[in-house]
């Protein structure tokens, strides 16, 4: 037996001359039947049925997975969604940014002169927050409205805040054009008022091959770094509040969208606040694996740092002078604390990379 279910589905049409078109169907169909577009006569095996748009993720994410992400900080899961799935979502990022719905990615800072906005070259985002957005990509929108699933089950094991309310999470399209954008080390969660939790990226790009840029670089803290390629239909879970990555030059165009959820317990005093106890070996293992390591990482590692802002910006360039300033004076504020530098001396000679 199998349940048939009525119901619209929203289909990318494949046809080059339309290629941002999207047909609605009204379809008849069982858990894993298959729709069809009249335009190009398309039939797409993406399961759009009522079940939950995050059930494929659901699915693959057991204890043992959740145990790897809390014990790790990351894991990488590879063929989550099917194929077509795959294709739909990366049809709409390509819609979005032909259509103009994609803006640079930019970041601000605070000086004692006021806000600076410096722009990430060659890298393209848009947060889907926005209804009219969401709108424009109905297949990736299904994602944002079965959110509350998601969390749901992730709760037993990672305190995310529950509930599917929009703010509690975050939804961003990201497009690199391939002329060699890259993001400097950061976390996704720098600090209070943040409260980003979990970070949860789905790469798009199906021919990415050796050569083709835009890996992205998990630094754990004082350990060896990892290369994740940008493969197509690969899953990257990771706590946004102690993982420090990066996200390396992109040789050819690179698609993905990135989810962030929120936690409860996010930004506790004892996870924001570096105190005279912690400068001392003894503390070590706990910084490794704490959100702690925020405030001394930038120091612990300033010529990683400075090398991925030199990557980024292009060096000589107004915005690039801007970031390795700013970040040069956060390592000197850092390093002016004799105890603090003391220590950051004794963890820069356990790096291992």
């Amino acid at each position: 037996f199998f349940t048939r279910s009525l119901f619209t589905v929203a289909l990318t049409c494949r046809n080059k001359q339309k290629r941002s078109c999207i047909i609605f169907h009204i379809v008849v169909v069982g858990c894993c039947g298959c729709v069809g577009c009249g335009c190009c006569d398309r039939v797409s095996k993406v399961c759009m049925t009522m079940s939950f748009a995050w059930q494929a993720l659901i699915d693959r994410v057991d204890e043992t997975v959740l145990e790897e992400v809390n014990e790790e900080g990351f894991c990488v899961l590879d063929g989550v969604f099917s194929e077509d799935a795959i294709e739909v979502y990366k049809e709409e990022i390509v819609a979005m940014h032909e259509d103009g719905h994609m803006l640079p990615n930019q970041v601000q800072y605070a000086t004692a002169s006021g806000p600076i906005l410096l722009t990430k070259p060659g890298v393209f985002e848009a947060d889907i927050y926005d209804k009219k957005r969401r709108e424009k990509c109905p297949t990736i929108a299904k994602l944002f409205d079965d959110m509350g699933v998601l969390q749901d089950h992730l709760r037993g094991e990672i305190p995310v805040t529950v509930g599917g309310d929009a703010t509690t999470f975050t939804l961003k399209l990201q497009y690199n054009d391939g002329t060699g954008g890259s993001v400097p080390f950061h976390y996704d969660n720098i600090g209070k008022p943040n409260k980003r939790c979990i970070t949860c990226l789905l790469y798009l790009n199906e021919e990415w091959k050796e050569g083709d840029g835009g890996e992205l670089l998990l630094l754990p803290f004082l350990k060896k770094p990892i290369i994740v390629p940008p493969l197509g239909n690969r899953i990257i879970l990771f706590r946004s509040d102690f993982v420090l990555h990066a996200v390396l030059k992109s040789n050819k165009p690179r698609y993905c969208f990135t989810v962030w959820l929120d936690g409860g317990e996010t930004n506790k005093d004892e996870d924001v606040h570096l105190r005279a106890k912690h400068l001392q070996t003894e503390s070590i293992p706990l910084i490794i694996n704490s959100p702690l390591q925020r405030s001394i990482s930038r120091a612990v590692y300033a010529d990683k740092y400075e090398e991925s802002i030199l990557d980024c910006f292009g060096q000589g360039t107004r915005d690039c002078k801007y970031a390795v300033a700013l970040h040069r004076a956060f390592v000197k504020q850092l390093l002016g604390n004799p105890s603090l530098s003391s220590f950051i001396d004794i963890l820069k000679d356990k790096r291992m990379w």
